[in-house]
């Protein structure tokens, strides 16, 4: 499992196994933060094509975010 698919907050196990991590990835809440800053600005009547770009913009900030992490732990 690499870095970013990694949980943010860890949970052990689903009661079958107690070495599977779960919860919310790193990717997945560094995205959801970008989000969060980007529609902060706008209006809650959003069209789908502008949430779609929001959201796929979310996703790159989030993928740069840790590669640029990555590379300061090298």
């Amino acid at each position: 499992m690499n870095n970013s698919e990694q949980p943010i907050n860890p949970v052990l196990g689903n009661g079958v196994s107690t070495s599977t991590l779960y919860g919310l990835t790193k990717r997945e809440y560094f995205a959801g933060l970008a989000m969060q800053g980007m529609i902060q600005s706008h209006t809650l009547n959003l069209s789908k094509e502008e949430a779609s770009i929001i959201a796929g913009q979310s996703i790159q900030f989030a993928d740069e975010l840790l590669k640029q992490l990555q590379h300061k732990h090298l």
